[in-house]
């Protein structure tokens, strides 16, 4: 079932030359469900920000990257998990005819997913499409099995998945986003955090794999759990994002 993916995957990874994170005068957008605070030059601590708020950037330092726990260490089945971080600096933003310094890790240029009349949040194609534009469909077959669907989008952004039977494979690829930008984006679209909440057994935490060199942001993470394979990996200018498994 994975052949059409490998061959799709081929054809769209071209060299993408890596552009700045972003610039002054770019509206970016808060990716956490946690309150984001915001700091005077002081770092007295003068507000907070809420997932989907939208800020400008003033002005970026070019201050030196540190990491910051997202997600904590746990133990699945007697494993101990590494904790996991995401990388970012203090950077001047403009809100609500206001200015002040957020830790940029939890800042994207992407605009918040809706939620639905149902409740549930947007499928993942159509929020690109409405977000970025689609550009091309390579292949649309949703009425019989096996399910297929590839589309192509403006920023570059690919995305295919496929169904058969019981198992489903997506693969989302997205041109100049950095592993933590990636792991940020996973966490509240996957909605992860939630299994490290108490209420949440052992054997249900993921098993978190981590690989990369010391002290920088890794180049692969994955979260295993019984049914389910997240996995995010950089390959040369884009970011690979795998959601795999059965019922």
């Amino acid at each position: 079932m994975r052949i059409w993916l490998f061959a799709f995957i081929g054809l769209s990874i071209k060299h993408v030359q890596a552009a700045p994170r972003y610039m002054a005068g770019d509206s970016l957008y808060v990716w956490t469900l946690k309150k984001l605070q915001v700091r005077d030059k002081d770092g007295k601590v003068i507000g907070a920000l809420s997932y989907g708020d939208r800020v400008m950037m003033l002005h970026d330092d070019e201050n030196i990257r540190v990491p910051i726990q997202a997600l904590p260490s746990s133990t699945t089945d007697g494993r101990e998990n590494p904790a996991v971080m995401v990388w970012g600096s203090y950077v001047e933003v403009g809100y609500r005819n206001l200015s002040g310094y957020v830790f940029d890790a939890y800042l994207l240029k992407f605009p918040p997913l809706k939620t639905l009349s149902n409740g549930q949040r947007e499928f993942l194609p159509d929020y690109f499409a409405r977000a970025f534009g689609l550009l091309k469909t390579v292949k649309d077959q949703r009425q019989d099995e096996p399910f297929q669907l590839q589309k192509v989008y403006n920023n570059g952004i690919t995305y295919a998945r496929s169904y058969v039977v019981c198992c489903w494979n997506t693969v989302v690829m997205i041109p100049d986003f950095s592993m933590t930008e990636a792991i940020v984006f996973l966490n509240y679209v996957g909605g992860i955090e939630s299994y490290f909440k108490d209420e949440y057994i052992e054997t249900e935490k993921p098993v978190i794999g981590l690989e990369g060199e010391q002290g920088r942001e890794p180049t692969y993470v994955s979260f295993t759990f019984e049914l389910q394979l997240y996995s995010l990996r950089k390959v040369n200018d884009y970011l690979i994002i795998t959601d795999e498994g059965g019922d």
